[in-house]
């Protein structure tokens, strides 16, 4: 990772001073050191291009992992070279106000192409069919206390889960599957273009939470595009009785979330301003 941060340095670096012709970089904070590249950019050569960090979860507060404890000093650093610095929801803000003048901090939601599905993508199942699409994490997605709410369920249901095969989510599906056998269908991850219609013809999808509330999966926007109901919970806020409504189709329950502030359209209209206020 040094290593990469270290060339992409060079090659940026090279750039702005034999053209001189980017007025604005966006660094796309996934991994961290795309931010270190461009930290070192702005603190060692005299360019006055405007820098913009878009960060989703901060390095050191992550809680997915273990980290050194002077990463935390380092990234106050990094970031800190930065003009600004963009997050997708406001839950996020605090996470970077140790770090960063509250000025410097955006809130911005991720882009998307949005996709039209029909209504009539829809029809009720004759088993009720719900699905979830992505990854789980050990330490703040793990889905086994559902997983083990499904097995006390009597009654026929269809759970479709299109994973990211890494090591955790794999062997948690494959102790699963051999428990709940046709009720459990297991799918290798494909495209947004397929898998959001694919979602449409369900009855509802799930949503797992992460245990720590200043994070929002990027799949609810996904989610919503199918227009089909989304239940949210993790193992804190799980709730059978609301579950059991909507597998009798009442979604009283259900997350709404508003797709026009998605709209990539809107977006790069908010990089924009930024732009021009430096």
């Amino acid at each position: 990772m040094v290593r990469y941060a270290f060339c992409l340095y060079k090659m940026i670096r090279k750039h702005l001073l034999v053209h001189n012709d980017y007025d604005v970089i966006i660094s796309i904070s996934y991994p961290f050191y795309v931010n270190v590249a461009l930290a070192f950019i702005k603190k060692f050569t005299s360019q006055s291009t405007v820098l913009i960090a878009d960060c989703g979860d901060p390095l050191y507060k992550n809680p997915n992992f273990k980290k050194a404890f002077y990463l935390k000093y380092f990234e106050k650093w990094v970031l800190n070279q930065f003009d600004y610095v963009t997050i997708p929801i406001e839950a996020a803000r605090n996470n970077y106000l140790e770090y960063l003048p509250p000025e410097k901090i955006k809130v911005i939601p991720q882009g998307f192409k949005l996709m039209d599905i029909p209504d009539s993508a829809y029809r009720k199942n004759a088993v009720p069919t719900f699905g979830y699409a992505g990854v789980f994490y050990e330490s703040i997605r793990n889905p086994r206390f559902f997983f083990e709410y499904l097995l006390t369920l009597k009654q026929d249901f269809c759970f479709v889960v299109y994973a990211i095969a890494d090591a955790f989510t794999a062997g948690l599906l494959a102790e699963y599957k051999e428990k709940l056998g046709d009720k459990l269908e297991i799918r290798e991850a494909v495209d947004r273009e397929v898998l959001i219609p694919e979602m449409a013809t369900w009855d509802f999808v799930i949503n797992f939470d992460n245990d720590n509330s200043n994070q929002r999966p990027s799949k609810l926007i996904d989610y919503a595009m199918s227009k089909r109901p989304i239940l949210s919970f993790n193992q804190a806020t799980f709730k059978s009785e609301v579950f059991a409504a909507f597998m009798q189709g009442d979604y009283n329950g259900q997350e709404h979330i508003d797709l026009s502030q998605y709209d990539i359209r809107t977006v790069v209209d908010k990089f924009e301003k930024l732009f021009y206020q430096k």
